[in-house]
């Protein structure tokens, strides 16, 4: 059996500075397969840096794209340089963007701003998109039905309402699992999980943040992913290696992240 992170931030200093240890620990759980998110066009590029560095160690695949959180003060010619890194072979993706009213680091105004230029990009490019949003659904599905389609894309680290995860059923999108899912008080989110097809989940840790029980509060790392498949194999009443099975055919449809 096999697993896949299907995003994770291993350009963050945090887990950079682990590297290549966490590589081994992600070979001992027998984690395969990862997706690295840019937030920035610095820390896109860093995406891929590491795809080209590591890629002989385990399956990776890059994304690059703005998060809404760094929106508020993009540099001239930014959706250019955005392409460029969009062209890259490495990049399987446009993201993360999307919108998140519940820190409101950026301005709503700048946020929405970037983020239909980004779904135009994505359609220029024929990239799918790693969406993330957050207390922003009203907003969020307002600008997405406005904008070009993405050819694919998943709800990263999902935290809407079952009918939000229903909307992003309906246009053929995934659904994105992070340690959330094992948090006590969490029992709404997996009953809405509960009810999002195996053919439309995929799992992740979104580390170095949201690690599962019983790390909860530490540093998250790509190989505790198992854990979060654990619990939502149970969620899901089925076994964690249909679930894994299920999650790398999902990862290979999005992202072409082809794990032996």
């Amino acid at each position: 059996m096999t697993y896949i992170d299907s995003h994770c931030h291993l350009n963050s200093p945090e887990l950079e500075s682990l590297m290549p240890d966490e590589l081994d620990a992600c070979s001992a759980a027998n984690v395969r397969g990862a997706v690295i998110v840019g937030t920035t066009l610095d820390d896109s590029r860093q995406a891929i840096s590491l795809c080209r560095r590591w890629g002989g160690r385990m399956a990776l695949k890059a994304t690059a794209g703005v998060h809404p959180h760094e929106t508020s003060a993009l540099p001239d010619g930014w959706t250019d340089q955005l392409k460029e890194l969009l062209g890259q072979p490495e990049t399987a993706a446009l993201g993360e963007i999307g919108l998140d009213y519940h820190y409101n680091l950026s301005p709503r105004d700048r946020q929405l701003d970037a983020l239909r230029l980004q779904l135009r990009l994505a359609g220029e490019t024929k990239k799918p998109v790693v969406f993330h949003v957050r207390e922003a659904y009203g907003d969020f599905w307002a600008v997405t039905d406005s904008e070009p389609t993405p050819c694919g894309a998943v709800l990263h680290c999902f935290d809407g309402t079952s009918a939000d995860a229903a909307a992003g059923l309906e246009r053929g999108w995934f659904i994105g699992v992070t340690g959330a899912v094992t948090f006590a008080s969490r029992d709404e989110l997996r009953e809405t999980l509960g009810g999002v097809p195996l053919e439309s989940l995929l799992v992740e840790t979104d580390c170095p943040y949201m690690a599962p029980v019983p790390f909860r509060g530490k540093t998250n790392r790509p190989s505790w992913v198992p854990l979060v498949y654990s619990k939502l194999a149970g969620v899901k009443n089925v076994s964690v290696g249909e679930l894994a099975e299920a999650v790398r055919a999902n990862a290979a449809r999005l992202f072409g992240l082809e794990v032996l």
